[in-house]
């Protein structure tokens, strides 16, 4: 390159810059760097403008170097971090932040990114730490007190969460998170109304990054989906894509690229189903593949490995392959892929949509016969399978869980016979309510509840009722056609604004504490009768 043509781009760039016109400079950037493959300058001003456009994995590459040649910039430290948070590499993002901290404990842009960090990580207390240290440092700083209002509201501490939002607010009306978060603080106090008009509020300023408009409405969706308001709840559902979820939500456009389904005809094309999110929500948006059957074409889903042999009986029309299996496209024009979740924009538009007949899940017949035979010498008692809590406790979801030495109303019923349906390590507490109740509760070492899930539907189909907190086992039940009983402490998207009847199953209730200091074990004498009148 001329030294007169490379002066151009320079200044061509730095304009671009200036003017806000990233994408441009990162045209210009690139032919200079094509060049100059380690000029720190030009490297520096890419990734800027990488950042400034969201493309942070594109920045990761070009922040690497920097920080190779100069492991102490503090300010190439900290776009290397924020970078790494965008892209979900959330123990990589925290060595770097707490590596700057090391070169400077008041650095405020750490402590900042810090916070979002140990919220990711399940860890409360130090983001709580954190946050009320980067209030110290700079305590006219709008942000800071936004990460205090997501660490207090992450210890449940609502109030005090709002006021810390108040004052982000206060320092900077047009604060993005602090608005966010304080719609967020409607959404989990159940004021779905007020957090509606919030987000469109957010929606309709200007300036909105890509990232913050999908967020948002990612975000929105849920509430809209908790009025019923279905239609307006899965178009903005479709923003989950991207960077808008963490690794655990899984909607990552790698993982489900285009070209996307949006409708189209599908004679002579395939359709590839890819599962998405936890067990419980694959079985509960696995009820449209009754639905996906009638379209009749060639249809291949992804699903998790532990269900393909009960869902390969149950849905006969459809292929089922384990999710991360490559499969062998010989023409990708006639192909179309679509997230699971992303069925419900097509087949329950509207909530009685799901009146539709649905297919029970079916079992292994043999698996169903042999626990038929364990179960025999209890036939004069109702079989009732439990589960009280997930198998993985995180902070800011115990307020779902229970502990099962607090079920004595339900468990201290003669007439009914309990199964143990709780995964993971869970022997000591069942040890503990047998001996507090004089009761036993059923489990067999031979059945893995986690990872055999065969033998947990052949469980299942053989029990008079399930009740069950909002974890895995819940829509097994309900899946497997079996009365269930559904404990939770708040309504969830997936009540879709119903408060008694559960839309996914119709064998399902649901019971959500309607006054403040109650709790849903305060519903087990009622679950007890219901069960004991169960035909």
């Amino acid at each position: 390159m001329s030294k007169k043509n490379r002066q151009q781009l320079i200044s061509l760039s730095n304009k671009a810059m200036e003017s806000a016109q990233y994408l441009k400079a990162i045209t210009y950037l690139t032919d200079l760097i094509k060049h100059e493959v380690n000029n720190q300058e030009f490297l520096k001003a890419r990734s800027d403008a990488y950042i400034k456009t969201d493309q942070f994995a594109l920045a990761l590459n070009d922040l690497a170097k920097l920080v190779e040649a100069e492991p102490n910039n503090q300010i190439s430290l900290l776009n290397f971090g924020v970078s790494l948070l965008r892209c979900n590499k959330t123990n990589e993002a925290l060595e770097i932040f707490l590596h700057l901290l090391d070169l400077d404990p008041k650095n405020f842009g750490a402590h900042l990114n810090l916070c979002e960090v140990y919220q990711r990580l399940d860890r409360p207390s130090d983001q709580l730490s954190v946050a009320v240290k980067a209030v110290a440092i700079n305590p006219q700083n709008s942000m800071a007190y936004v990460n205090l209002g997501s660490a207090l509201g992450d210890l449940k501490m609502i109030a005090e969460s709002r006021e810390a939002f108040l004052t982000a607010i206060a320092l900077d009306p047009k604060n993005f998170n602090a608005n966010v978060n304080l719609a967020l603080n409607d959404l989990s106090l159940g004021n779905y109304y007020e957090c509606i008009a919030s987000f469109e509020k957010i929606l309709n300023s200007e300036n909105l990054s890509v990232y913050e408009e999908a967020f948002v409405r990612w975000t929105i969706s849920s509430a809209y989906l908790q009025t019923g308001q279905l239609e307006k709840g899965w178009l903005n559902y479709e923003y989950g894509f991207g960077l808008v979820l963490g690794p655990k939500g899984g909607r990552s456009l790698e993982k489900f690229p285009e070209p996307k389904w949006r409708g189209q005809d599908l004679s002579g094309k395939t359709l590839i189903v890819l599962r998405e999110q936890g067990l419980g929500d694959e079985i509960l948006f696995s009820t449209m593949y009754t639905d996906l059957e009638e379209l009749n074409t060639n249809i291949i889903v992804q699903c998790d490995a532990r269900l393909i042999d009960i869902f390969q009986r149950t849905y006969t029309k459809l292929n089922f392959v384990p999710e991360g299996v490559q499969l062998q496209i010989s023409d990708e024009n006639k192909v179309f892929r679509l997230a699971a979740g992303s069925l419900m924009g097509f087949f329950r538009k509207k909530i009685i949509d799901f009146n539709r007949p649905i297919k029970s899940l079916i079992p292994d017949p043999n698996l169903v016969l042999d626990l038929k035979n364990r179960l025999s010498a209890y036939k004069n008692k109702k079989l009732v399978g439990i589960c009280w809590r997930s198998g993985k406790l995180l902070a800011t979801r115990n307020d779902f869980y229970s502990v099962l030495t607090d079920w004595g109303e339900l468990l201290k019923k003669p007439r009914l016979q309990f199964v143990s349906l709780q995964y993971g390590d869970c022997e000591a507490e069942v040890l503990d309510a047998e001996k507090k109740f004089g009761i036993k509760i059923l489990r067999w070492p031979d059945i893995d509840l986690k990872n055999d899930l065969e033998h947990v539907f052949a469980l299942i189909k053989n029990l008079d009722a399930v009740v069950s907190v909002t974890s895995a086992p819940a829509p097994m039940a309900g899946a497997a056609g079996i009365k269930t009983y559904i404990l939770s402490s708040r309504y969830d998207w997936v009540f879709l604004g119903e408060k008694k009847n559960y839309p996914w199953f119709s064998n399902n209730e649901f019971f959500v504490p309607q006054q403040a200091n109650s709790h849903f074990i305060d519903f087990l004498p009622e679950i007890g009768i219901s069960i004991e009148n169960l035909q």
